[in-house]
C-alpha cells in the first residue's frame, strides 16, 4: 500500500505527475497493472486532483488530499480522501451527459464521465468525519490470448480465399 498526504494545493498536480511517473518506470506499486494500466489510473487520479484544484472549496481550513493506492487480486485500488466542501457527484454527471449529448463540441467538462469509462467501482461519499472520500479500481487488461477468438485468424480467412 502506497498513501501520500498533499497540503499545497498549488503543487499537488505536479506532485502527482512525478508520483506517478516514478510508479511507471519502476512498475510500482506493484505489477498488477502494466504501464498502461498505470497511466490510466494516473489520469484518473489526475482529473479529480485537477478538480480539486479547480473547484473546491477548503473554507478557512488548509486543504488536505490523500491519496492511498493498493494492490489487489482484482486489480489497483485508489482512494481520494480531501477536507473539502464536497458537491453534488450525481448532479455534475447529469450535466456532463448533457454537454456530451449537445451537437457542438465542448472541450471542456467530461472529466468524471472519462473516470466513469475508465475505472470500475468508482463510488463518491461525504464520510462520517467529513472528508470526502472517491475510490475506484484499474484492472489489469484481459489478456489477448485468454480471450475467445471472435472471428477467424487472418491466417483462416486467407486459406478460404
Amino acid at each position: 500500500m502506497r498513501e501520500h498526504t498533499f497540503h499545497d494545493i498549488d503543487r499537488v498536480i505536479d506532485e502527482i505527475h512525478d508520483l506517478f511517473d516514478v510508479w511507471v518506470q519502476s512498475s510500482t506499486p506493484g505489477n498488477t497493472l502494466d504501464e498502461y494500466g498505470l497511466l490510466v489510473t494516473k489520469l484518473a487520479v489526475h482529473e479529480w486532483i485537477a478538480n480539486l484544484v479547480q473547484f473546491a472549496t477548503f473554507g478557512d481550513q488548509p486543504p488536505m488530499i490523500r491519496l492511498v493506492v493498493s494492490q489487489r487480486s482484482s486489480g489497483l485500488h485508489c482512494m481520494v480522501q480531501d477536507n473539502s466542501e464536497g458537491f453534488d457527484f450525481q448532479a455534475c454527471i447529469k450535466e456532463q451527459v448533457r454537454i456530451l449529448n449537445r451537437p457542438e463540441p465542448s472541450e471542456r467538462g467530461r472529466g468524471l464521465l472519462m473516470m466513469l469509462a475508465c475505472t470500475e467501482d468508482l463510488a463518491y461519499k461525504t464520510n462520517d468525519d467529513g472528508l470526502q472520500h472517491l475510490e475506484f479500481v484499474v484492472r489489469p487488461p484481459v489478456n489477448s490470448d485468454d480471450m475467445p477468438s471472435f472471428s477467424p485468424s487472418a491466417d483462416q480467412a486467407f486459406d478460404q480465399a
